[in-house]
């Protein structure tokens, strides 16, 4: 750490334009970050289990691909009703993102499995029969039909088998889109359902909350630096290193090919947490130095020496907790845990470099609390709380 102090203070060109290219580096990972999910990631293991269940899957296919298609009119059995529901089929069936459709145009009758349960030219004397026939159907009745036979479901089978959110996504969009369509203008009203509607939705939600959680975390971490520092430029010098580390665990996350999902939206708010109390440390031990009289590049040194020093310790303790999940044995887990490790400690790089190169500078003549050094002045947050 010795070394690294010296570095700090005396070679602050250099310093800045290894800040500069790591940011521009984490600029260029963030294009290469995917905000997706692969929900079968948080079960994934290996071993024979698994195996088998990729191996049903190749066989059967996936059980998590069909879109559900709501189906509800006024009177599910009439002729208006019932070309309207083979046009909305029809449509499914024409796009290329979906493998099949099925639902209860497909269904036989009970007594004549030859023929069709829905008659393909309807007339309301056969679709009145075929009303009372799906009532009494064991695999129509309470299945894919509702107690008072006007709601019944499509089952749309996504292409390609693929479950991840990204590619689910568009084949989503354009189901909706094809069945909005179709249903316009007749007595149908449609709706999505089914595990692949609610991935994206949830995925989409995700992001939001994300969002939030990580500006929330931004704005109290101000609120609480303005309260303690009483100075702007120390909030600015306590803010900065946090918000770039973030920066590079993101932009690193994109570059190792990684992405954000449900399972680590959080890792924003989590590296930018932990760097900024690593960094209120270090702020305040600066301040101190700069009150007991020494000057702005000694003050620094010394911040980096011995408080700099037990920061690196306690991140170190932080990156081996989260490395610790390496060893898991689901997927999801081990990908976590090596991402916030990885995150943590690009965080306390970015507080260690970012925060000394602006307090080496003129910003750190600024950041000395009210009074000056030795003069014995005291705020308002320090005479309450001496009190």
């Amino acid at each position: 750490m010795n070394a690294y102090a010296d570095f700090v203070c005396d070679r602050r060109g250099l310093l800045a334009l290894a800040i500069a290219g790591i940011t521009a580096l984490a600029v260029a990972g963030l294009f290469r970050l995917r905000l997706d999910e692969d929900p079968r990631a948080l079960f994934q293991r290996p071993g024979p289990a698994w195996d088998g269940l990729q191996r049903m899957f190749a066989d059967f296919g996936p059980d998590d691909t069909d879109v559900v298609v709501t189906v509800q009119a006024d009177d599910l059995f009439s002729p208006p009703a019932i070309a309207a529901l083979r046009g909305l089929a029809a449509r499914l069936e024409a796009l290329p993102e979906v493998e099949s459709v099925d639902g209860i145009l497909d269904a036989r009758r009970p007594d004549r499995p030859a023929l069709p349960l829905v008659p393909v030219t309807p007339t309301p004397d056969n679709l009145a029969r075929a009303r009372s026939l799906a009532r009494a159907h064991p695999a129509v009745n309470g299945q894919i039909l509702s107690a008072d036979g006007n709601t019944t479901f499509l089952h749309a089978r996504l292409a390609g088998g693929d479950v991840a959110t990204s590619k689910v996504a568009p084949q989503v969009a354009a189901i909706e889109a094809a069945v909005t369509e179709a249903a316009r203008g007749t007595p149908l009203t449609v709706g999505l359902a089914g595990l692949p509607v609610a991935r994206v939705e949830m995925l989409v939600l995700t992001q939001q909350a994300a969002f939030r959680s990580f500006a929330w975390s931004a704005v109290i971490t101000a609120v609480v630096g303005v309260l303690a520092f009483r100075n702007v430029f120390a909030v600015l010098a306590a803010v900065a290193g946090p918000a770039i580390g973030t920066l590079w665990a993101i932009g690193a996350l994109g570059w190792l090919g990684g992405s954000l999902n449900g399972f680590n939206m959080a890792l924003p708010s989590l590296v930018y947490g932990i760097a900024f109390a690593d960094s209120v440390h270090m702020i305040v031990d600066f301040t101190s130095e700069r009150q007991a009289g020494l000057g702005r590049s000694a003050a620094l040194r010394t911040m980096m020496r011995t408080v700099g020093r037990a920061c690196v310790l306690m991140v170190f303790t932080t990156v081996v907790g989260f490395g610790a999940l390496a060893v898991a044995e689901l997927e999801a887990i081990r990908r976590f845990g090596i991402t916030s490790a990885l995150g943590t400690a690009l965080g306390f790089a970015a507080v260690l470099s970012v925060m000394p190169w602006l307090l080496g500078g003129p910003l750190g003549d600024l950041v000395q609390p009210r009074g000056g050094p030795g003069d014995g002045a005291e705020g308002w947050a320090t005479r309450w709380a001496r009190w």
